[in-house]
């Protein structure tokens, strides 16, 4: 389309694409101008009663002239297309401006004035537009605003219903009767300006959806939430305004738009003089507290008052600060909690999988003001919001990636983990504020997270959060972070803390007493952890004993993890004064984690005494299910490795709370623990002639490696000494002689591929760095090339180096390359990319060269996140791949909710 001459109109370049059409910019021959053409779409016109509508309304909008209307010069046609000639205009859509922030109040209210304007212009010649949105609203570059798409609403509306009455489109904007496919009149404008006004001051949309008849249901039965309960600084009479335009009953709703426009004007002069009530809502980060009146400010009406009344004035306020006084006094002898509720139990299950990495990561979380709980969902990443009075859970769009929530003090805010980025949300929603970014890192949402928990400071300024294992802290605004603990640092007792390193996570500020900071967070080793008390003013820290993850609850106890895969709860009685223990714990419940307590003493955890089953499946190249393998297990299934020979595959399961080694029969319903230490076993690798395998454990303060007979005759032996870090073998060479492990956790490279060679004599190996920035590596057949995964420039792909001297790198992946294997002949590798397994060739006659990748087929299994792990494995001809599969339909831990939990404990022994 584009150098085409249309009629007597050069088409120049594309300005952008609809449901209704194409819009592009062209130059107007004959008048030599600029215009916009818009090349309506043929399924929308191609019924004859709509494009007899349709032209009877583009005719009407064409006389429509007013400086807040976009004018339409023509209409056409050419090549059997039907196209609008409008106005050129420059500048940006309302949209925009409001994708960036929300707007100052003055400034929507002058933009909804003119959007009136132009509405009253088009209302008086009964021209209704029928598709106010910010997408169709132009604010050029003078500041003017022009109402677009006269003409096309009502086709647009036609065309939005087929044969079977299902509606097509965003129905943010559309009035209840829209909804309800009834007649509508220009009242339904009204309706949509209320909500454009609504979304300009708040950056949210008052009726909210996942899908379009859940936003369509709350369009015609739910109330939206006040715009002042949103955002602090908004004037009350907005909510009047607001009210009265969105009124579902169109006779209560303003009859005429000038009513409106009437309104809003009346607000904008009365913001100006001072006179307009102001409202404090949660302030959102980035928005500043409003100023008050200038008559108060500066105390008017007071200095020229007579004596005698500003003496009155000045003994009431002496009384009245006396009493403040003795009231302080009381309550600071006699500290007061909330009262708390009866005892009650219940639970849910959240509509989407939670995130499945259970040991690591804390996924969920109730609000201090015990109305919501936030959890991630699985596949996705993305936060949820749960509302404890409704029972009912909506995702927060625009935190895909999300990882580890935490809520403001205040409740009205989530801080977030995404990548190598910490953001906070609006819990109403809206846009993801940037708080911080780790230096030279560009991570996708699928890299390893360096964060390990975050919590807002209780004055609400700050937020702590973990990185390398230490604490920074950095403004809830966003800025530099400042260094504020090192787990080096020694603690000023003699307790064990003392001198102790390890590293520190999921920080949680206790309640402040006469305005101290204090941290309880976890602090140890990979597999042993400890719970620590830190005084940030005065530096003291205690040990607290073992365990993970403490919160505190107002009932003066601190709940906690037992361990990193041990999943009971305890509670130990607390001291906030005295800053220790003031009792022996005692168990709360047995197979649940992350315990998280609101201000009213509700409870809520992850109960993991469910799983979700799954079995292994074989798939061919196309994506066809061939056939099961082994026995199923109660559990997940990771680290599918085939043996040599073909006949066996060993695994990583849960079974019984527990994560252990399993090696199933390929050929007939059988499988064998070998593993039963209660230490976390995984990713298992087998030897070359498969009577070895190796994996990683726990078992030791690090994941080091350990060796062990495949018929499970003999106890598992380290291979190397003990690690203070995470290791796991990845290949094991046809030789024997090289063995391939990633190492995660180093304070200078967080990621390192490392090889062990055996050495001369055959005694033992020798330890040799390989690559500082890569993982999950595996060396080609013939042990000429090692392929690996790596972030060094951005997000994970796939690459290939030469072995040992590690020169050449070559990439392998185009869009995203994790989890590579070679098939048995050094010909093909294979790799996913998101959830779909993909298929490269290779060859290495002259030089190492690859093919363009091939996609196979798409699993959720496939899918990771931010895990380092394989989630199949390859037949050594490369025709048939294995991955877990799940038995159920759908399956997700439920979140338990213990309404005033202390209760069932207070006459315990």
């Amino acid at each position: 389309m584009i150098g085409r001459t249309i009629s007597h109109y050069r088409v120049l370049s594309k300005l952008g694409e609809g449901g209704m059409g194409v819009v592009y910019k062209a130059e107007d021959t004959k008048l030599e101008r600029p215009v916009a053409l818009k090349f309506l779409a043929a399924q929308a016109i191609e019924d004859p009663e709509n494009r007899t509508r349709f032209l009877r309304e583009a005719k009407a909008a064409a006389r429509l002239d007013h400086p807040n209307i976009c004018p339409v010069h023509e209409i056409d046609e050419a090549d059997g297309q039907t196209f609008l000639v409008m106005a050129y205009l420059e500048g940006r859509t309302v949209k925009d401006k409001i994708a960036e922030r929300p707007l100052k109040l003055d400034e929507a209210l002058y933009i909804g004035i003119q959007i009136a304007e132009g509405l009253k212009a088009a209302h008086e010649k009964e021209v209704v537009h029928r598709d106010i949105k910010p997408a169709n609203l132009m604010l050029t570059k003078g500041g003017q605003l022009k109402i677009m798409d006269f003409g096309l609403a009502q086709l647009a509306e036609a065309s939005k219903l087929t044969k079977t009455q299902t509606l097509l489109g965003t129905p943010t904007y559309m009035s209840p009767e829209q909804a309800r496919r009834e007649p509508t009149d220009h009242r339904t404008d009204i309706w949509s300006l209320g909500v454009v006004i609504y979304e300009m001051v708040t950056g949210l949309s008052p009726f909210e959806g996942e899908r379009q008849e859940a936003v369509l249901y709350a369009i015609e039965q739910k109330e939206p939430e006040p715009v002042t309960a949103l955002r602090s600084g908004l004037p009350t009479d907005l909510d009047h305004i607001l009210e009265k335009a969105l009124a579902k009953n169109q006779d209560e709703r303003y009859q005429h738009v000038e009513d409106m426009q009437v309104d809003l004007r009346w607000l904008q002069k009365k913001l100006a003089s001072g006179r307009s009530t102001i409202t404090q809502a949660g302030a959102a980060p980035g928005l500043a507290p409003p100023r008050a009146p200038d008559g108060l400010a500066k105390g008017a009406g007071f200095g020229s008052a007579p004596a005698h009344e500003r003496f009155a004035w000045l003994f009431a306020v002496f009384c009245f600060v006396g009493m403040l006084a003795l009231a302080w006094l009381y309550f600071r002898q006699t500290p007061s909690k909330p009262p708390l509720a009866p005892l009650l139990r219940f639970g849910f299950t959240p509509p989407v999988s939670l995130r499945a990495e259970l040991g690591f990561h804390p996924n969920d979380g109730i609000s201090p003001n015990g109305k919501h709980i936030v959890f991630t969902a699985q596949n996705e990443s993305r936060l949820w919001i749960h509302d404890l009075e409704r029972g009912t859970s909506r995702p927060l769009e625009g935190t895909e990636g999300a990882d580890d929530p935490f809520w403001s003090p205040g409740s009205d805010f989530i801080g977030y983990f995404a990548g190598a980025q910490i953001r906070t949300i609006p819990a109403r929603g809206g846009m993801p504020t940037r708080v911080y970014e780790r230096p030279g890192s560009t991570n996708d949402f699928g890299g390893d997270v360096r964060f390990r928990g975050g919590a807002w400071r209780p004055d609400g300024n700050s937020i702590v959060f973990s990185e390398d294992g230490k604490l920074y802290e950095v403004p809830a605004r966003g800025g530099t972070p400042q260094l504020l603990v090192s787990p080096e640092e020694p603690g000023q007792s003699s307790e064990p803390s003392k001198g102790a390193t390890g590293l520190i996570r999921w920080p949680h500020f206790l309640p402040p007493e006469d305005g101290a900071r204090v941290l309880v967070y976890t602090f140890g080793s990979e597999s042993e952890r400890t719970m620590m008390v830190h005084d940030l003013d005065s530096g003291r820290r205690e040990v607290l004993g073992p365990g993970e993850l403490p919160f505190y609850s107002p009932s003066g106890h601190l709940l906690y993890q037992a361990g990193p895969r041990t999943y009971d709860l305890w509670a130990l009685p607390f001291s906030l004064g005295a800053l220790q223990g003031t009792g022996p714990a005692f168990s709360i419940t047995q197979n649940g984690r992350h315990p998280t307590v609101s201000a009213d003493g509700t409870l809520t955890y992850i109960d993991v005494s469910s799983s979700e089953p799954q079995q292994l499946v074989w798939w061919d190249r196309e994506g066809n299910k061939l056939g099961t393998i082994g026995e199923p297990h109660t559990g997940e299934i990771r680290h599918p490795s085939l043996s040599p020979d073909g006949r066996r595959v060993v695994v990583d399961a849960f079974e019984n709370g527990n994560q252990d080694i399993w090696i199933h029969e390929v050929d007939r319903p059988v499988k064998t623990r070998l593993t039963t230490h209660e230490a976390v076993d995984f990713f298992a690798t087998w030897s070359p002639k498969g009577d070895q395998i190796a994996f990683s454990s726990g078992r030791t303060g690090g994941f080091d490696i350990y060796v062990v007979r495949a018929d499970g005759s003999e106890k598992p032996i380290p291979l190397v000494h003990p690690s203070v870090f995470t290791e796991y073998l990845t290949d094991w060479w046809a030789d024997e002689g090289i063995l391939v492990f990633t190492r995660l956790g180093m304070p200078k490279a967080d990621q390192m591929i490392l090889y062990l060679e055996r050495k001369e004599k055959g005694e033992g190996y020798e330890e040799v760095l390989f690559l500082e920035n890569g993982r999950m590596a595996k060396l080609s057949p013939d042990g000429r090339y090692m392929a690996y995964e790596s972030d060094h420039s951005g997000p994970y792909e796939t690459y290939i180096r030469s072995f040992p001297d590690g020169k050449g790198r070559l990439r392998v992946s185009v869009n995203g390359g994790r989890q590579v294997r070679w098939r048995r002949d050094g010909k093909e590798l294979f790799y996913v990319e998101g959830d779909t397994l993909m298929a490269t060739s290779v060859s290495t006659v002259a030089t190492l060269t690859v093919g363009y990748p091939q996609r196979l087929f798409s699993s959720d299994q496939l899918r990771l996140g931010a895990q380092a792990r394989f989630t199949y494995d390859v037949t050594a001809d490369g025709q048939r791949f294995m991955l877990p599969d799940s038995l159920a339909e759908s399956f997700s831990p439920m979140i338990r909710v213990v309404q005033n939990w202390y209760e069932e404990f207070r006459d315990r022994d």
